[in-house]
């Protein structure tokens, strides 16, 4: 179980940690607080091929330049 995250330089997050986490855990914040952010980090930290994840991330968010 993910018990803390650690994010740095992910979006527009530079540096953050979350936790403890529950094995039930919400996310609840206002638009650009990074709850997206933290859930792609999730995302490319579980992944076999955390390369192509990355990949499909930024083409998802509008390229290297910001959110879409």
């Amino acid at each position: 179980m993910i018990t803390t995250i650690e994010l740095e330089d992910l979006r527009g997050v530079r540096q953050g940690n979350v936790g403890p986490l529950a094995p039930l855990t919400v996310l609840v914040g206002p638009n650009g607080a990074g709850k997206s952010a933290v859930l792609e980090a999730i995302a490319i930290g579980a992944s076999h091929r955390p390369g192509a994840l990355v990949g499909q991330v930024v083409h998802a968010r509008g390229g290297w330049g910001g959110a879409a």
